[in-house]
């Protein structure tokens, strides 16, 4: 299939026709590596949240662009008592997202369960929205393999926004040398149409960098090579060697 073959659509888009599928299966190279990474980062940012916070106080995490919810049930999971709140342009995955997390909770005993969840549309370059925060302020927020589809600055612009003084900040995101040589894309469920959006390639230096314009310090970086060649599937030649994934924790000053 030639670059002419392959339609780009805005990025709200492009997740409504992927729709609730994109998740599924692992069909998706990147998540599948997101998830793998995870094991380990996610912990380590987890335990920095607990480590900061006071216990009388409830904790408030964000996932902004959680989609179906992927990673909210992990905040769920690892953070019991804490209140949740889910983000995402797109209101077709906030619908999935909502139902998965409320429907694991009720299975939950009632001390596990979040003190809060919910759910809010929110897109950070819709030059509609009013200049409140979207949310009070958050101890932590997460945001995984959504870093792609933003300038850096209106991303650490909202982060700023929401996340309180002490707080930390996880970002996933494909890495500047994957970003280099390939360009995500998705075939659309029924039509097998190719689709893709516009993506920008951030280094970690600028990553590093912008978060500190807006107050945060770098305090953990992970990459992430394939390590499994049915995770890398048709894409495994192109892969090889090569750091795909990268993760971030930054703290916003106090």
């Amino acid at each position: 299939m030639s670059a002419a073959d392959i339609r780009p659509l805005p990025i709200q888009e492009l997740y409504s026709r992927w729709g609730t599928s994109y998740d599924q299966g692992r069909v998706n190279n990147m998540q599948g590596l997101d998830d793998t990474e995870l094991e380990t980062f996610l912990p380590k940012f987890v335990s920095l949240l607990l480590q900061s916070h006071p216990s009388a106080s409830p904790l408030k995490v964000v996932d902004f662009g959680c989609g179906t919810g992927r990673n909210t049930l992990k905040l769920i999971a690892m953070l019991p008592g804490a209140e949740v709140v889910g983000l995402d342009a797109t209101p077709a995955l906030l619908e999935v997202a909502e139902k998965r997390c409320n429907e694991a909770c009720a299975s939950l005993p009632d001390n596990l369960r979040p003190g809060g969840l919910s759910f809010k549309v929110y897109n950070p370059l819709d030059e509609r929205i009013d200049e409140r925060p979207v949310t009070d302020q958050a101890q932590g927020l997460i945001s995984t393999l959504v870093l792609e589809h933003l300038p850096l600055a209106d991303f650490f612009r909202m982060c700023s926004s929401i996340v309180a003084p002490g707080g930390y900040l996880l970002i996933t995101n494909t890495h500047e040398e994957l970003a280099g040589i390939a360009h995500g894309s998705i075939v659309e469920p029924g039509t097998g149409a190719k689709l893709w959006s516009e993506s920008h390639i951030h280094t970690n230096e600028a990553v590093k960098n912008e978060g500190g314009k807006w107050g945060f310090d770098l305090v953990e970086v992970q990459e992430g090579v394939p390590k499994d060649p049915d995770m890398v599937g048709a894409m495994r030649g192109h892969w090889d060697g090569v750091k795909c994934w990268v993760g971030f924790v930054l703290r916003k000053r106090v």
